[in-house]
């Protein structure tokens, strides 16, 4: 029993050794797991806003066209004369939600900053109903594409709702991308 109390205080020594090693090994864990969480949400976000650069590319190759195509809408229907050969050519911009679905579903996005995540969540949403919009032209156009008297007056307000959601969404776009690029 002599001997346990000689060698007590060696044993408690090598056992603070033990458990500050492990609590050491354990933070070193830890701070190695939030950095790969925060290049994670980088990556995560730099994907992001390499979709909104190209989204916003596509959406300023098909604005020209469909502006082109109001100016002879509201020339067609300001026409009283039916339209004989009215070649409707309507851009669709194929805008990607990819990047931020993927930092969805791998869970990236909950290492990214709550109102930025917010904000990029909206720009989503209105994507979507820009996307909406367009799906409605193309139904507006092949729904009244058999009556000529109709189709410029119907695809001339579907068109006009399409290009003031394009506007709208483009502003959200830019604001976004430099928030993105200044995160």
């Amino acid at each position: 029993m002599s001997r346990l109390r000689e060698k007590l205080p060696e044993i408690v020594l090598e056992g603070l050794f033990v458990v500050f090693a492990i609590l050491l090994a354990l933070a070193a864990d830890e701070w190695s797991d939030n950095r790969q969480n925060v290049e994670f949400a980088d990556r995560a976000l730099q994907g992001i806003e390499a979709e909104m650069l190209a989204n916003r590319v596509e959406l300023l190759n098909s604005r020209e066209p469909n502006l082109e195509l109001l100016v002879r809408l509201q020339a067609e229907v300001s026409d009283n004369d039916p339209a004989v050969d009215l070649n409707v050519q309507f851009e669709y911009s194929l805008l990607s939600s990819a990047a931020w679905q993927t930092a969805q579903v791998t869970q990236a996005v909950h290492y990214i900053d709550y109102n930025l995540i917010q904000q990029i969540a909206r720009l989503y949403d209105l994507q979507e109903l820009f996307v909406e919009t367009q799906r409605g032209m193309v139904e507006q156009m092949t729904g009244l594409a058999g009556d000529p008297d109709r189709f410029a007056e119907g695809a001339l307000g579907r068109l006009g709702i399409v290009m003031g959601v394009e506007a709208g969404y483009m502003a959200v776009l830019d604001t976004m991308i430099v928030q993105v690029q200044n995160r």
